[in-house]
C-alpha cells in the first residue's frame, strides 16, 4: 500500500487571532480492526514576533479524565512538533483518546493526522489530516458535506460524526441526514454533550440515526443546530482500504421552521384545548376565540401572553412566541372577566416542554 501523508496548510494573511484558544476535535492513540494502530501527530505553530506559552488540556474519553499538562513555549515564527501526541505530551498509555485543547494568549496555529502506523498489517501508513480549530469558530448551525455509507462492509464508505462542546454549559444538538437532493433520511437522537464534552456516532447506528443502517449512498450531507456552539467533523472511512478522509463542518443559516398556529376555544365555561403544548425553539402562532360572550385572560404574562381588550366572537386575541429554555415548566391560567355561573372553574394550561 502507498504510504500517504496528509500535508495542508491553512494560512491566510491577517488572520491569525490575538489570542488562541485552538482544539483539535479529537485524536486517538489505540488500536483497530485489522491490527490497525492510531496515533495522533501534532503540530504548533507560532505565526507571531515573540515566544507564546501555550497550555495543552486533553479530554481523556477512555478514562473520563481531564488532563492539564504544563505549559511549554513556543518560539517565534517556529513549529514544534509532537508525533504521538497523547504518549508523548500527555503520558498517555493506549486506549486514549479525545479532545485536546491549546491555550495561549499568543497568536497560535495547530494542525495534526491521524494515522494508522500499522496499515496492512505491514507497518504502511494511512490517515487523514485534521485541523485544529479555535473556539471562536464553534457553531449552533452548520452542516457536514459528501458523507457515505454502504449496505455492504466490504465496499464503499462508512461515516463516524463528532461532536464537542467546548463550552462550558451543557450543549444540545439535533442533527439531520439527508440524500443530496435534500429528502429527509434521518433525524438523530444525540445524547447532551456536557462541559468539554465529546460524542463519536456511526452513521450506519440505527439508535441514533434510524433509517440509515443499511443504505448505500455516497451523497449524504447532514445538517445540524445547537443550543451551544459546538465544533464538530464527520471521518469518512473505505472499507475496502480503510482510507479515511475528514470533513469539517461549516456554517449553515437553516430556513427558519414554519410557524405552528393553535386555536383555542373560550366558552361558557372551558378553554378547548383545555391543555396546549408547546416546544422549546419553534415557533406558534396561538390564536384564543370566543365562541359566544367575553371572556378574559390570565395567568400567562411570563410567556408574553397579553389580552387587556377580552376575548370576544369579533376580537380574538393572538399572541406569537417561540418559546426558550429559560421557559420550561406548566403555566395555569383563567378567565378574568365574569362570564356567568361557571365563570370560577373557567380555566385551562399552557405546558412548555424540551425538544
Amino acid at each position: 500500500m502507498t504510504v500517504r501523508r496528509f500535508a495542508l496548510s491553512l494560512f491566510a494573511a491577517c488572520a491569525f487571532p490575538a489570542a488562541a484558544d485552538v482544539v483539535i476535535p479529537s485524536s486517538a492513540f489505540s488500536g483497530g480492526a485489522g491490527d490497525a494502530l492510531f496515533q495522533s501527530d501534532v503540530r504548533v505553530f507560532n505565526p507571531g514576533p515573540v515566544e507564546a506559552t501555550v497550555t495543552p488540556v486533553l479530554y481523556d474519553q477512555a478514562t473520563g479524565e481531564t488532563v492539564t499538562r504544563p505549559a511549554f513555549t513556543v518560539p517565534a515564527r517556529q513549529q514544534l512538533k509532537f508525533d504521538n501526541v497523547l504518549s508523548t505530551l500527555f503520558g498517555r498509555s493506549a486506549p486514549s483518546f479525545g479532545p485536546i485543547r491549546f491555550q495561549t494568549t499568543a497568536r497560535l496555529v495547530v494542525s495534526s493526522s491521524v494515522n494508522n502506523v500499522n496499515a496492512c498489517r505491514n507497518g504502511s501508513v494511512s490517515g487523514q489530516w485534521l485541523p485544529g480549530i479555535d473556539v471562536s469558530a464553534a457553531l449552533t448551525a452548520g452542516a457536514l458535506v459528501q458523507l457515505a455509507t454502504s449496505a455492504s462492509a466490504a465496499t464503499g464508505y462508512r461515516t463516524n460524526v463528532v461532536f464537542h462542546n467546548p463550552g462550558t454549559l451543557p450543549a444540545m444538538v439535533s442533527a439531520r441526514v439527508r440524500r443530496g437532493d435534500g429528502t429527509l433520511l434521518s433525524t438523530a437522537s444525540i445524547p447532551a454533550l456536557g462541559p468539554n464534552g465529546f460524542t463519536q456516532r456511526s452513521l450506519a447506528d440505527p439508535s441514533t440515526f434510524p433509517g440509515v443502517a443499511g443504505t448505500t449512498d455516497t451523497n449524504l450531507w447532514l445538517e445540524f443546530t445547537a443550543d451551544q456552539p459546538v465544533l464538530a467533523f464527520a471521518s469518512v472511512i473505505a472499507n475496502a482500504s480503510g482510507d479515511p478522509f475528514a470533513i469539517v463542518a461549516t456554517a449553515d443559516t437553516p430556513p427558519p421552521p414554519a410557524t405552528t398556529v393553535i386555536e383555542v376555544t373560550a366558552r361558557q365555561f372551558t378553554y378547548e384545548p383545555n391543555v396546549v403544548t408547546l416546544t422549546v425553539g419553534k415557533p406558534y402562532q396561538v390564536v384564543f376565540r370566543s365562541a359566544d360572550t367575553t371572556h378574559g385572560l390570565g395567568g400567562l404574562s411570563a410567556l408574553g401572553f397579553s389580552c387587556p381588550n377580552g376575548i370576544t366572537p369579533e376580537q380574538p386575541c393572538t399572541t406569537n412566541i417561540t418559546p426558550t429554555a429559560g421557559q420550561v415548566g406548566t403555566y395555569d391560567y383563567a378567565c378574568t372577566i365574569f362570564c356567568g355561573s361557571g365563570h370560577g372553574t373557567m380555566n385551562g394550561k399552557i405546558v412548555v416542554s424540551n425538544p
